[in-house]
């Protein structure tokens, strides 16, 4: 049995290292310092951090633990933490605000890690039906693309729902209590509403967006670090095979650091892709298409080219 009270309350402060391929030690041992990285629960990152490969690297690494894309954006921008993972959305509201980010490396889509939820009871039926609702969603998280995303395939917008932008704890209360009609979510916390079966989903991203996860990095740490980024992305790659291997050994790790129960981690793990490469062409025209449709709905001040942000490694 999880315990819903457990992972919010886990969902603070964690503390780790990173790991680095044996090929770049020579490099990273003349570059060996401190790597700040902000990760969310059940996330690749979260996944690293308690991997044997985090063993190999010859540095520190402090870890900061974020609820959602945005609050690390934001930590990221003001000097707080050097990299970090987000969703699909965060890095759009982010080069927005700074040209001092960049994307390093990206994971494979994984719509199914994400999904717009309403009760079972709720006479909502379809996408359709949202008009004139109160949803629920995370502002700049990959849940507002996919909202965005998911009205207009059914020729609605933003301005046709009541859009209530809320942190995912808070808009889970909200959910829960009946104070919104539906909640545009990712997981973990789509996998925990969906647990107890008192969820009807109306559409997960599949076929409507990508849901890609990206690693983004201060510029300046980048510039001055380059071995130590080429080395973190190698290291990542590799995690993610030892994933793919053996997800049983990683969701004991994170039952211990989330709480969760077995079988909802178990679905939080086989609906997410792993695969850490550089970001490909397909990627970056994906995230254009997010920015674009972000500024013409007002949600971002200027149009931006997400090429600009693209490390080559």
């Amino acid at each position: 049995m999880y315990n819903r009270r457990q992972f919010i309350k886990n969902i603070g402060v964690g503390a780790g290292a990173l790991a680095l391929l044996s090929k770049t030690q020579q490099g990273l041992a003349q570059e060996v310092g401190t790597i700040r990285v902000g990760y969310q629960s059940c996330d690749p990152l979260d996944l690293f951090r308690n991997s044997e490969i985090i063993k190999k690297f010859p540095g520190k690494v402090s870890w900061s633990q974020f609820v959602a894309g945005p609050p690390l954006v934001q930590a990221l921008l003001a000097g707080s933490i050097d990299v970090g993972e987000v969703g699909d959305t965060p890095p759009i509201f982010a080069q927005s605000a700074s040209k001092n980010i960049v994307y390093i490396a990206q994971e494979p889509p994984s719509p199914d890690s994400e999904a717009i939820i309403v009760h079972q009871a709720s006479n909502i039926q379809d996408l359709a039906g949202l008009k004139g609702k109160k949803i629920a969603v995370t502002r700049g998280s990959n849940a507002n693309w996919l909202l965005l995303a998911a009205l207009k395939k059914v020729g609605l917008s933003l301005k046709d729902v009541q859009p209530v932008f809320l942190p995912p704890a808070i808009a889970q209360s909200a959910f829960n209590t009946g104070r919104v009609d539906a909640w545009a979510i990712w997981d973990p916390f789509l996998a925990i509403a969906q647990a107890d079966n008192t969820v009807r989903t109306l559409t997960t991203g599949k076929g409507i967006v990508a849901n890609r996860t990206y690693y983004i990095a201060n510029k300046d740490f980048v510039k001055n670090n380059p071995q130590l980024v080429k080395g973190f992305v190698s290291s990542l790659a590799e995690n993610d095979q030892l994933i793919t291997q053996d997800k049983t050994k990683f969701i004991k790790y994170l039952q211990s650091a989330s709480g969760l129960s077995p079988q909802i981690l178990t679905v939080i793990l086989d609906r997410c892709n792993f695969g850490a490469t550089l970001v490909q062409p397909d990627a970056i025209a994906e995230q254009q298409k997010i920015a674009d449709s972000f500024f013409e709905q007002h949600l971002i001040p200027a149009k931006i080219n997400v090429q600009d942000s693209i490390w080559k490694g």
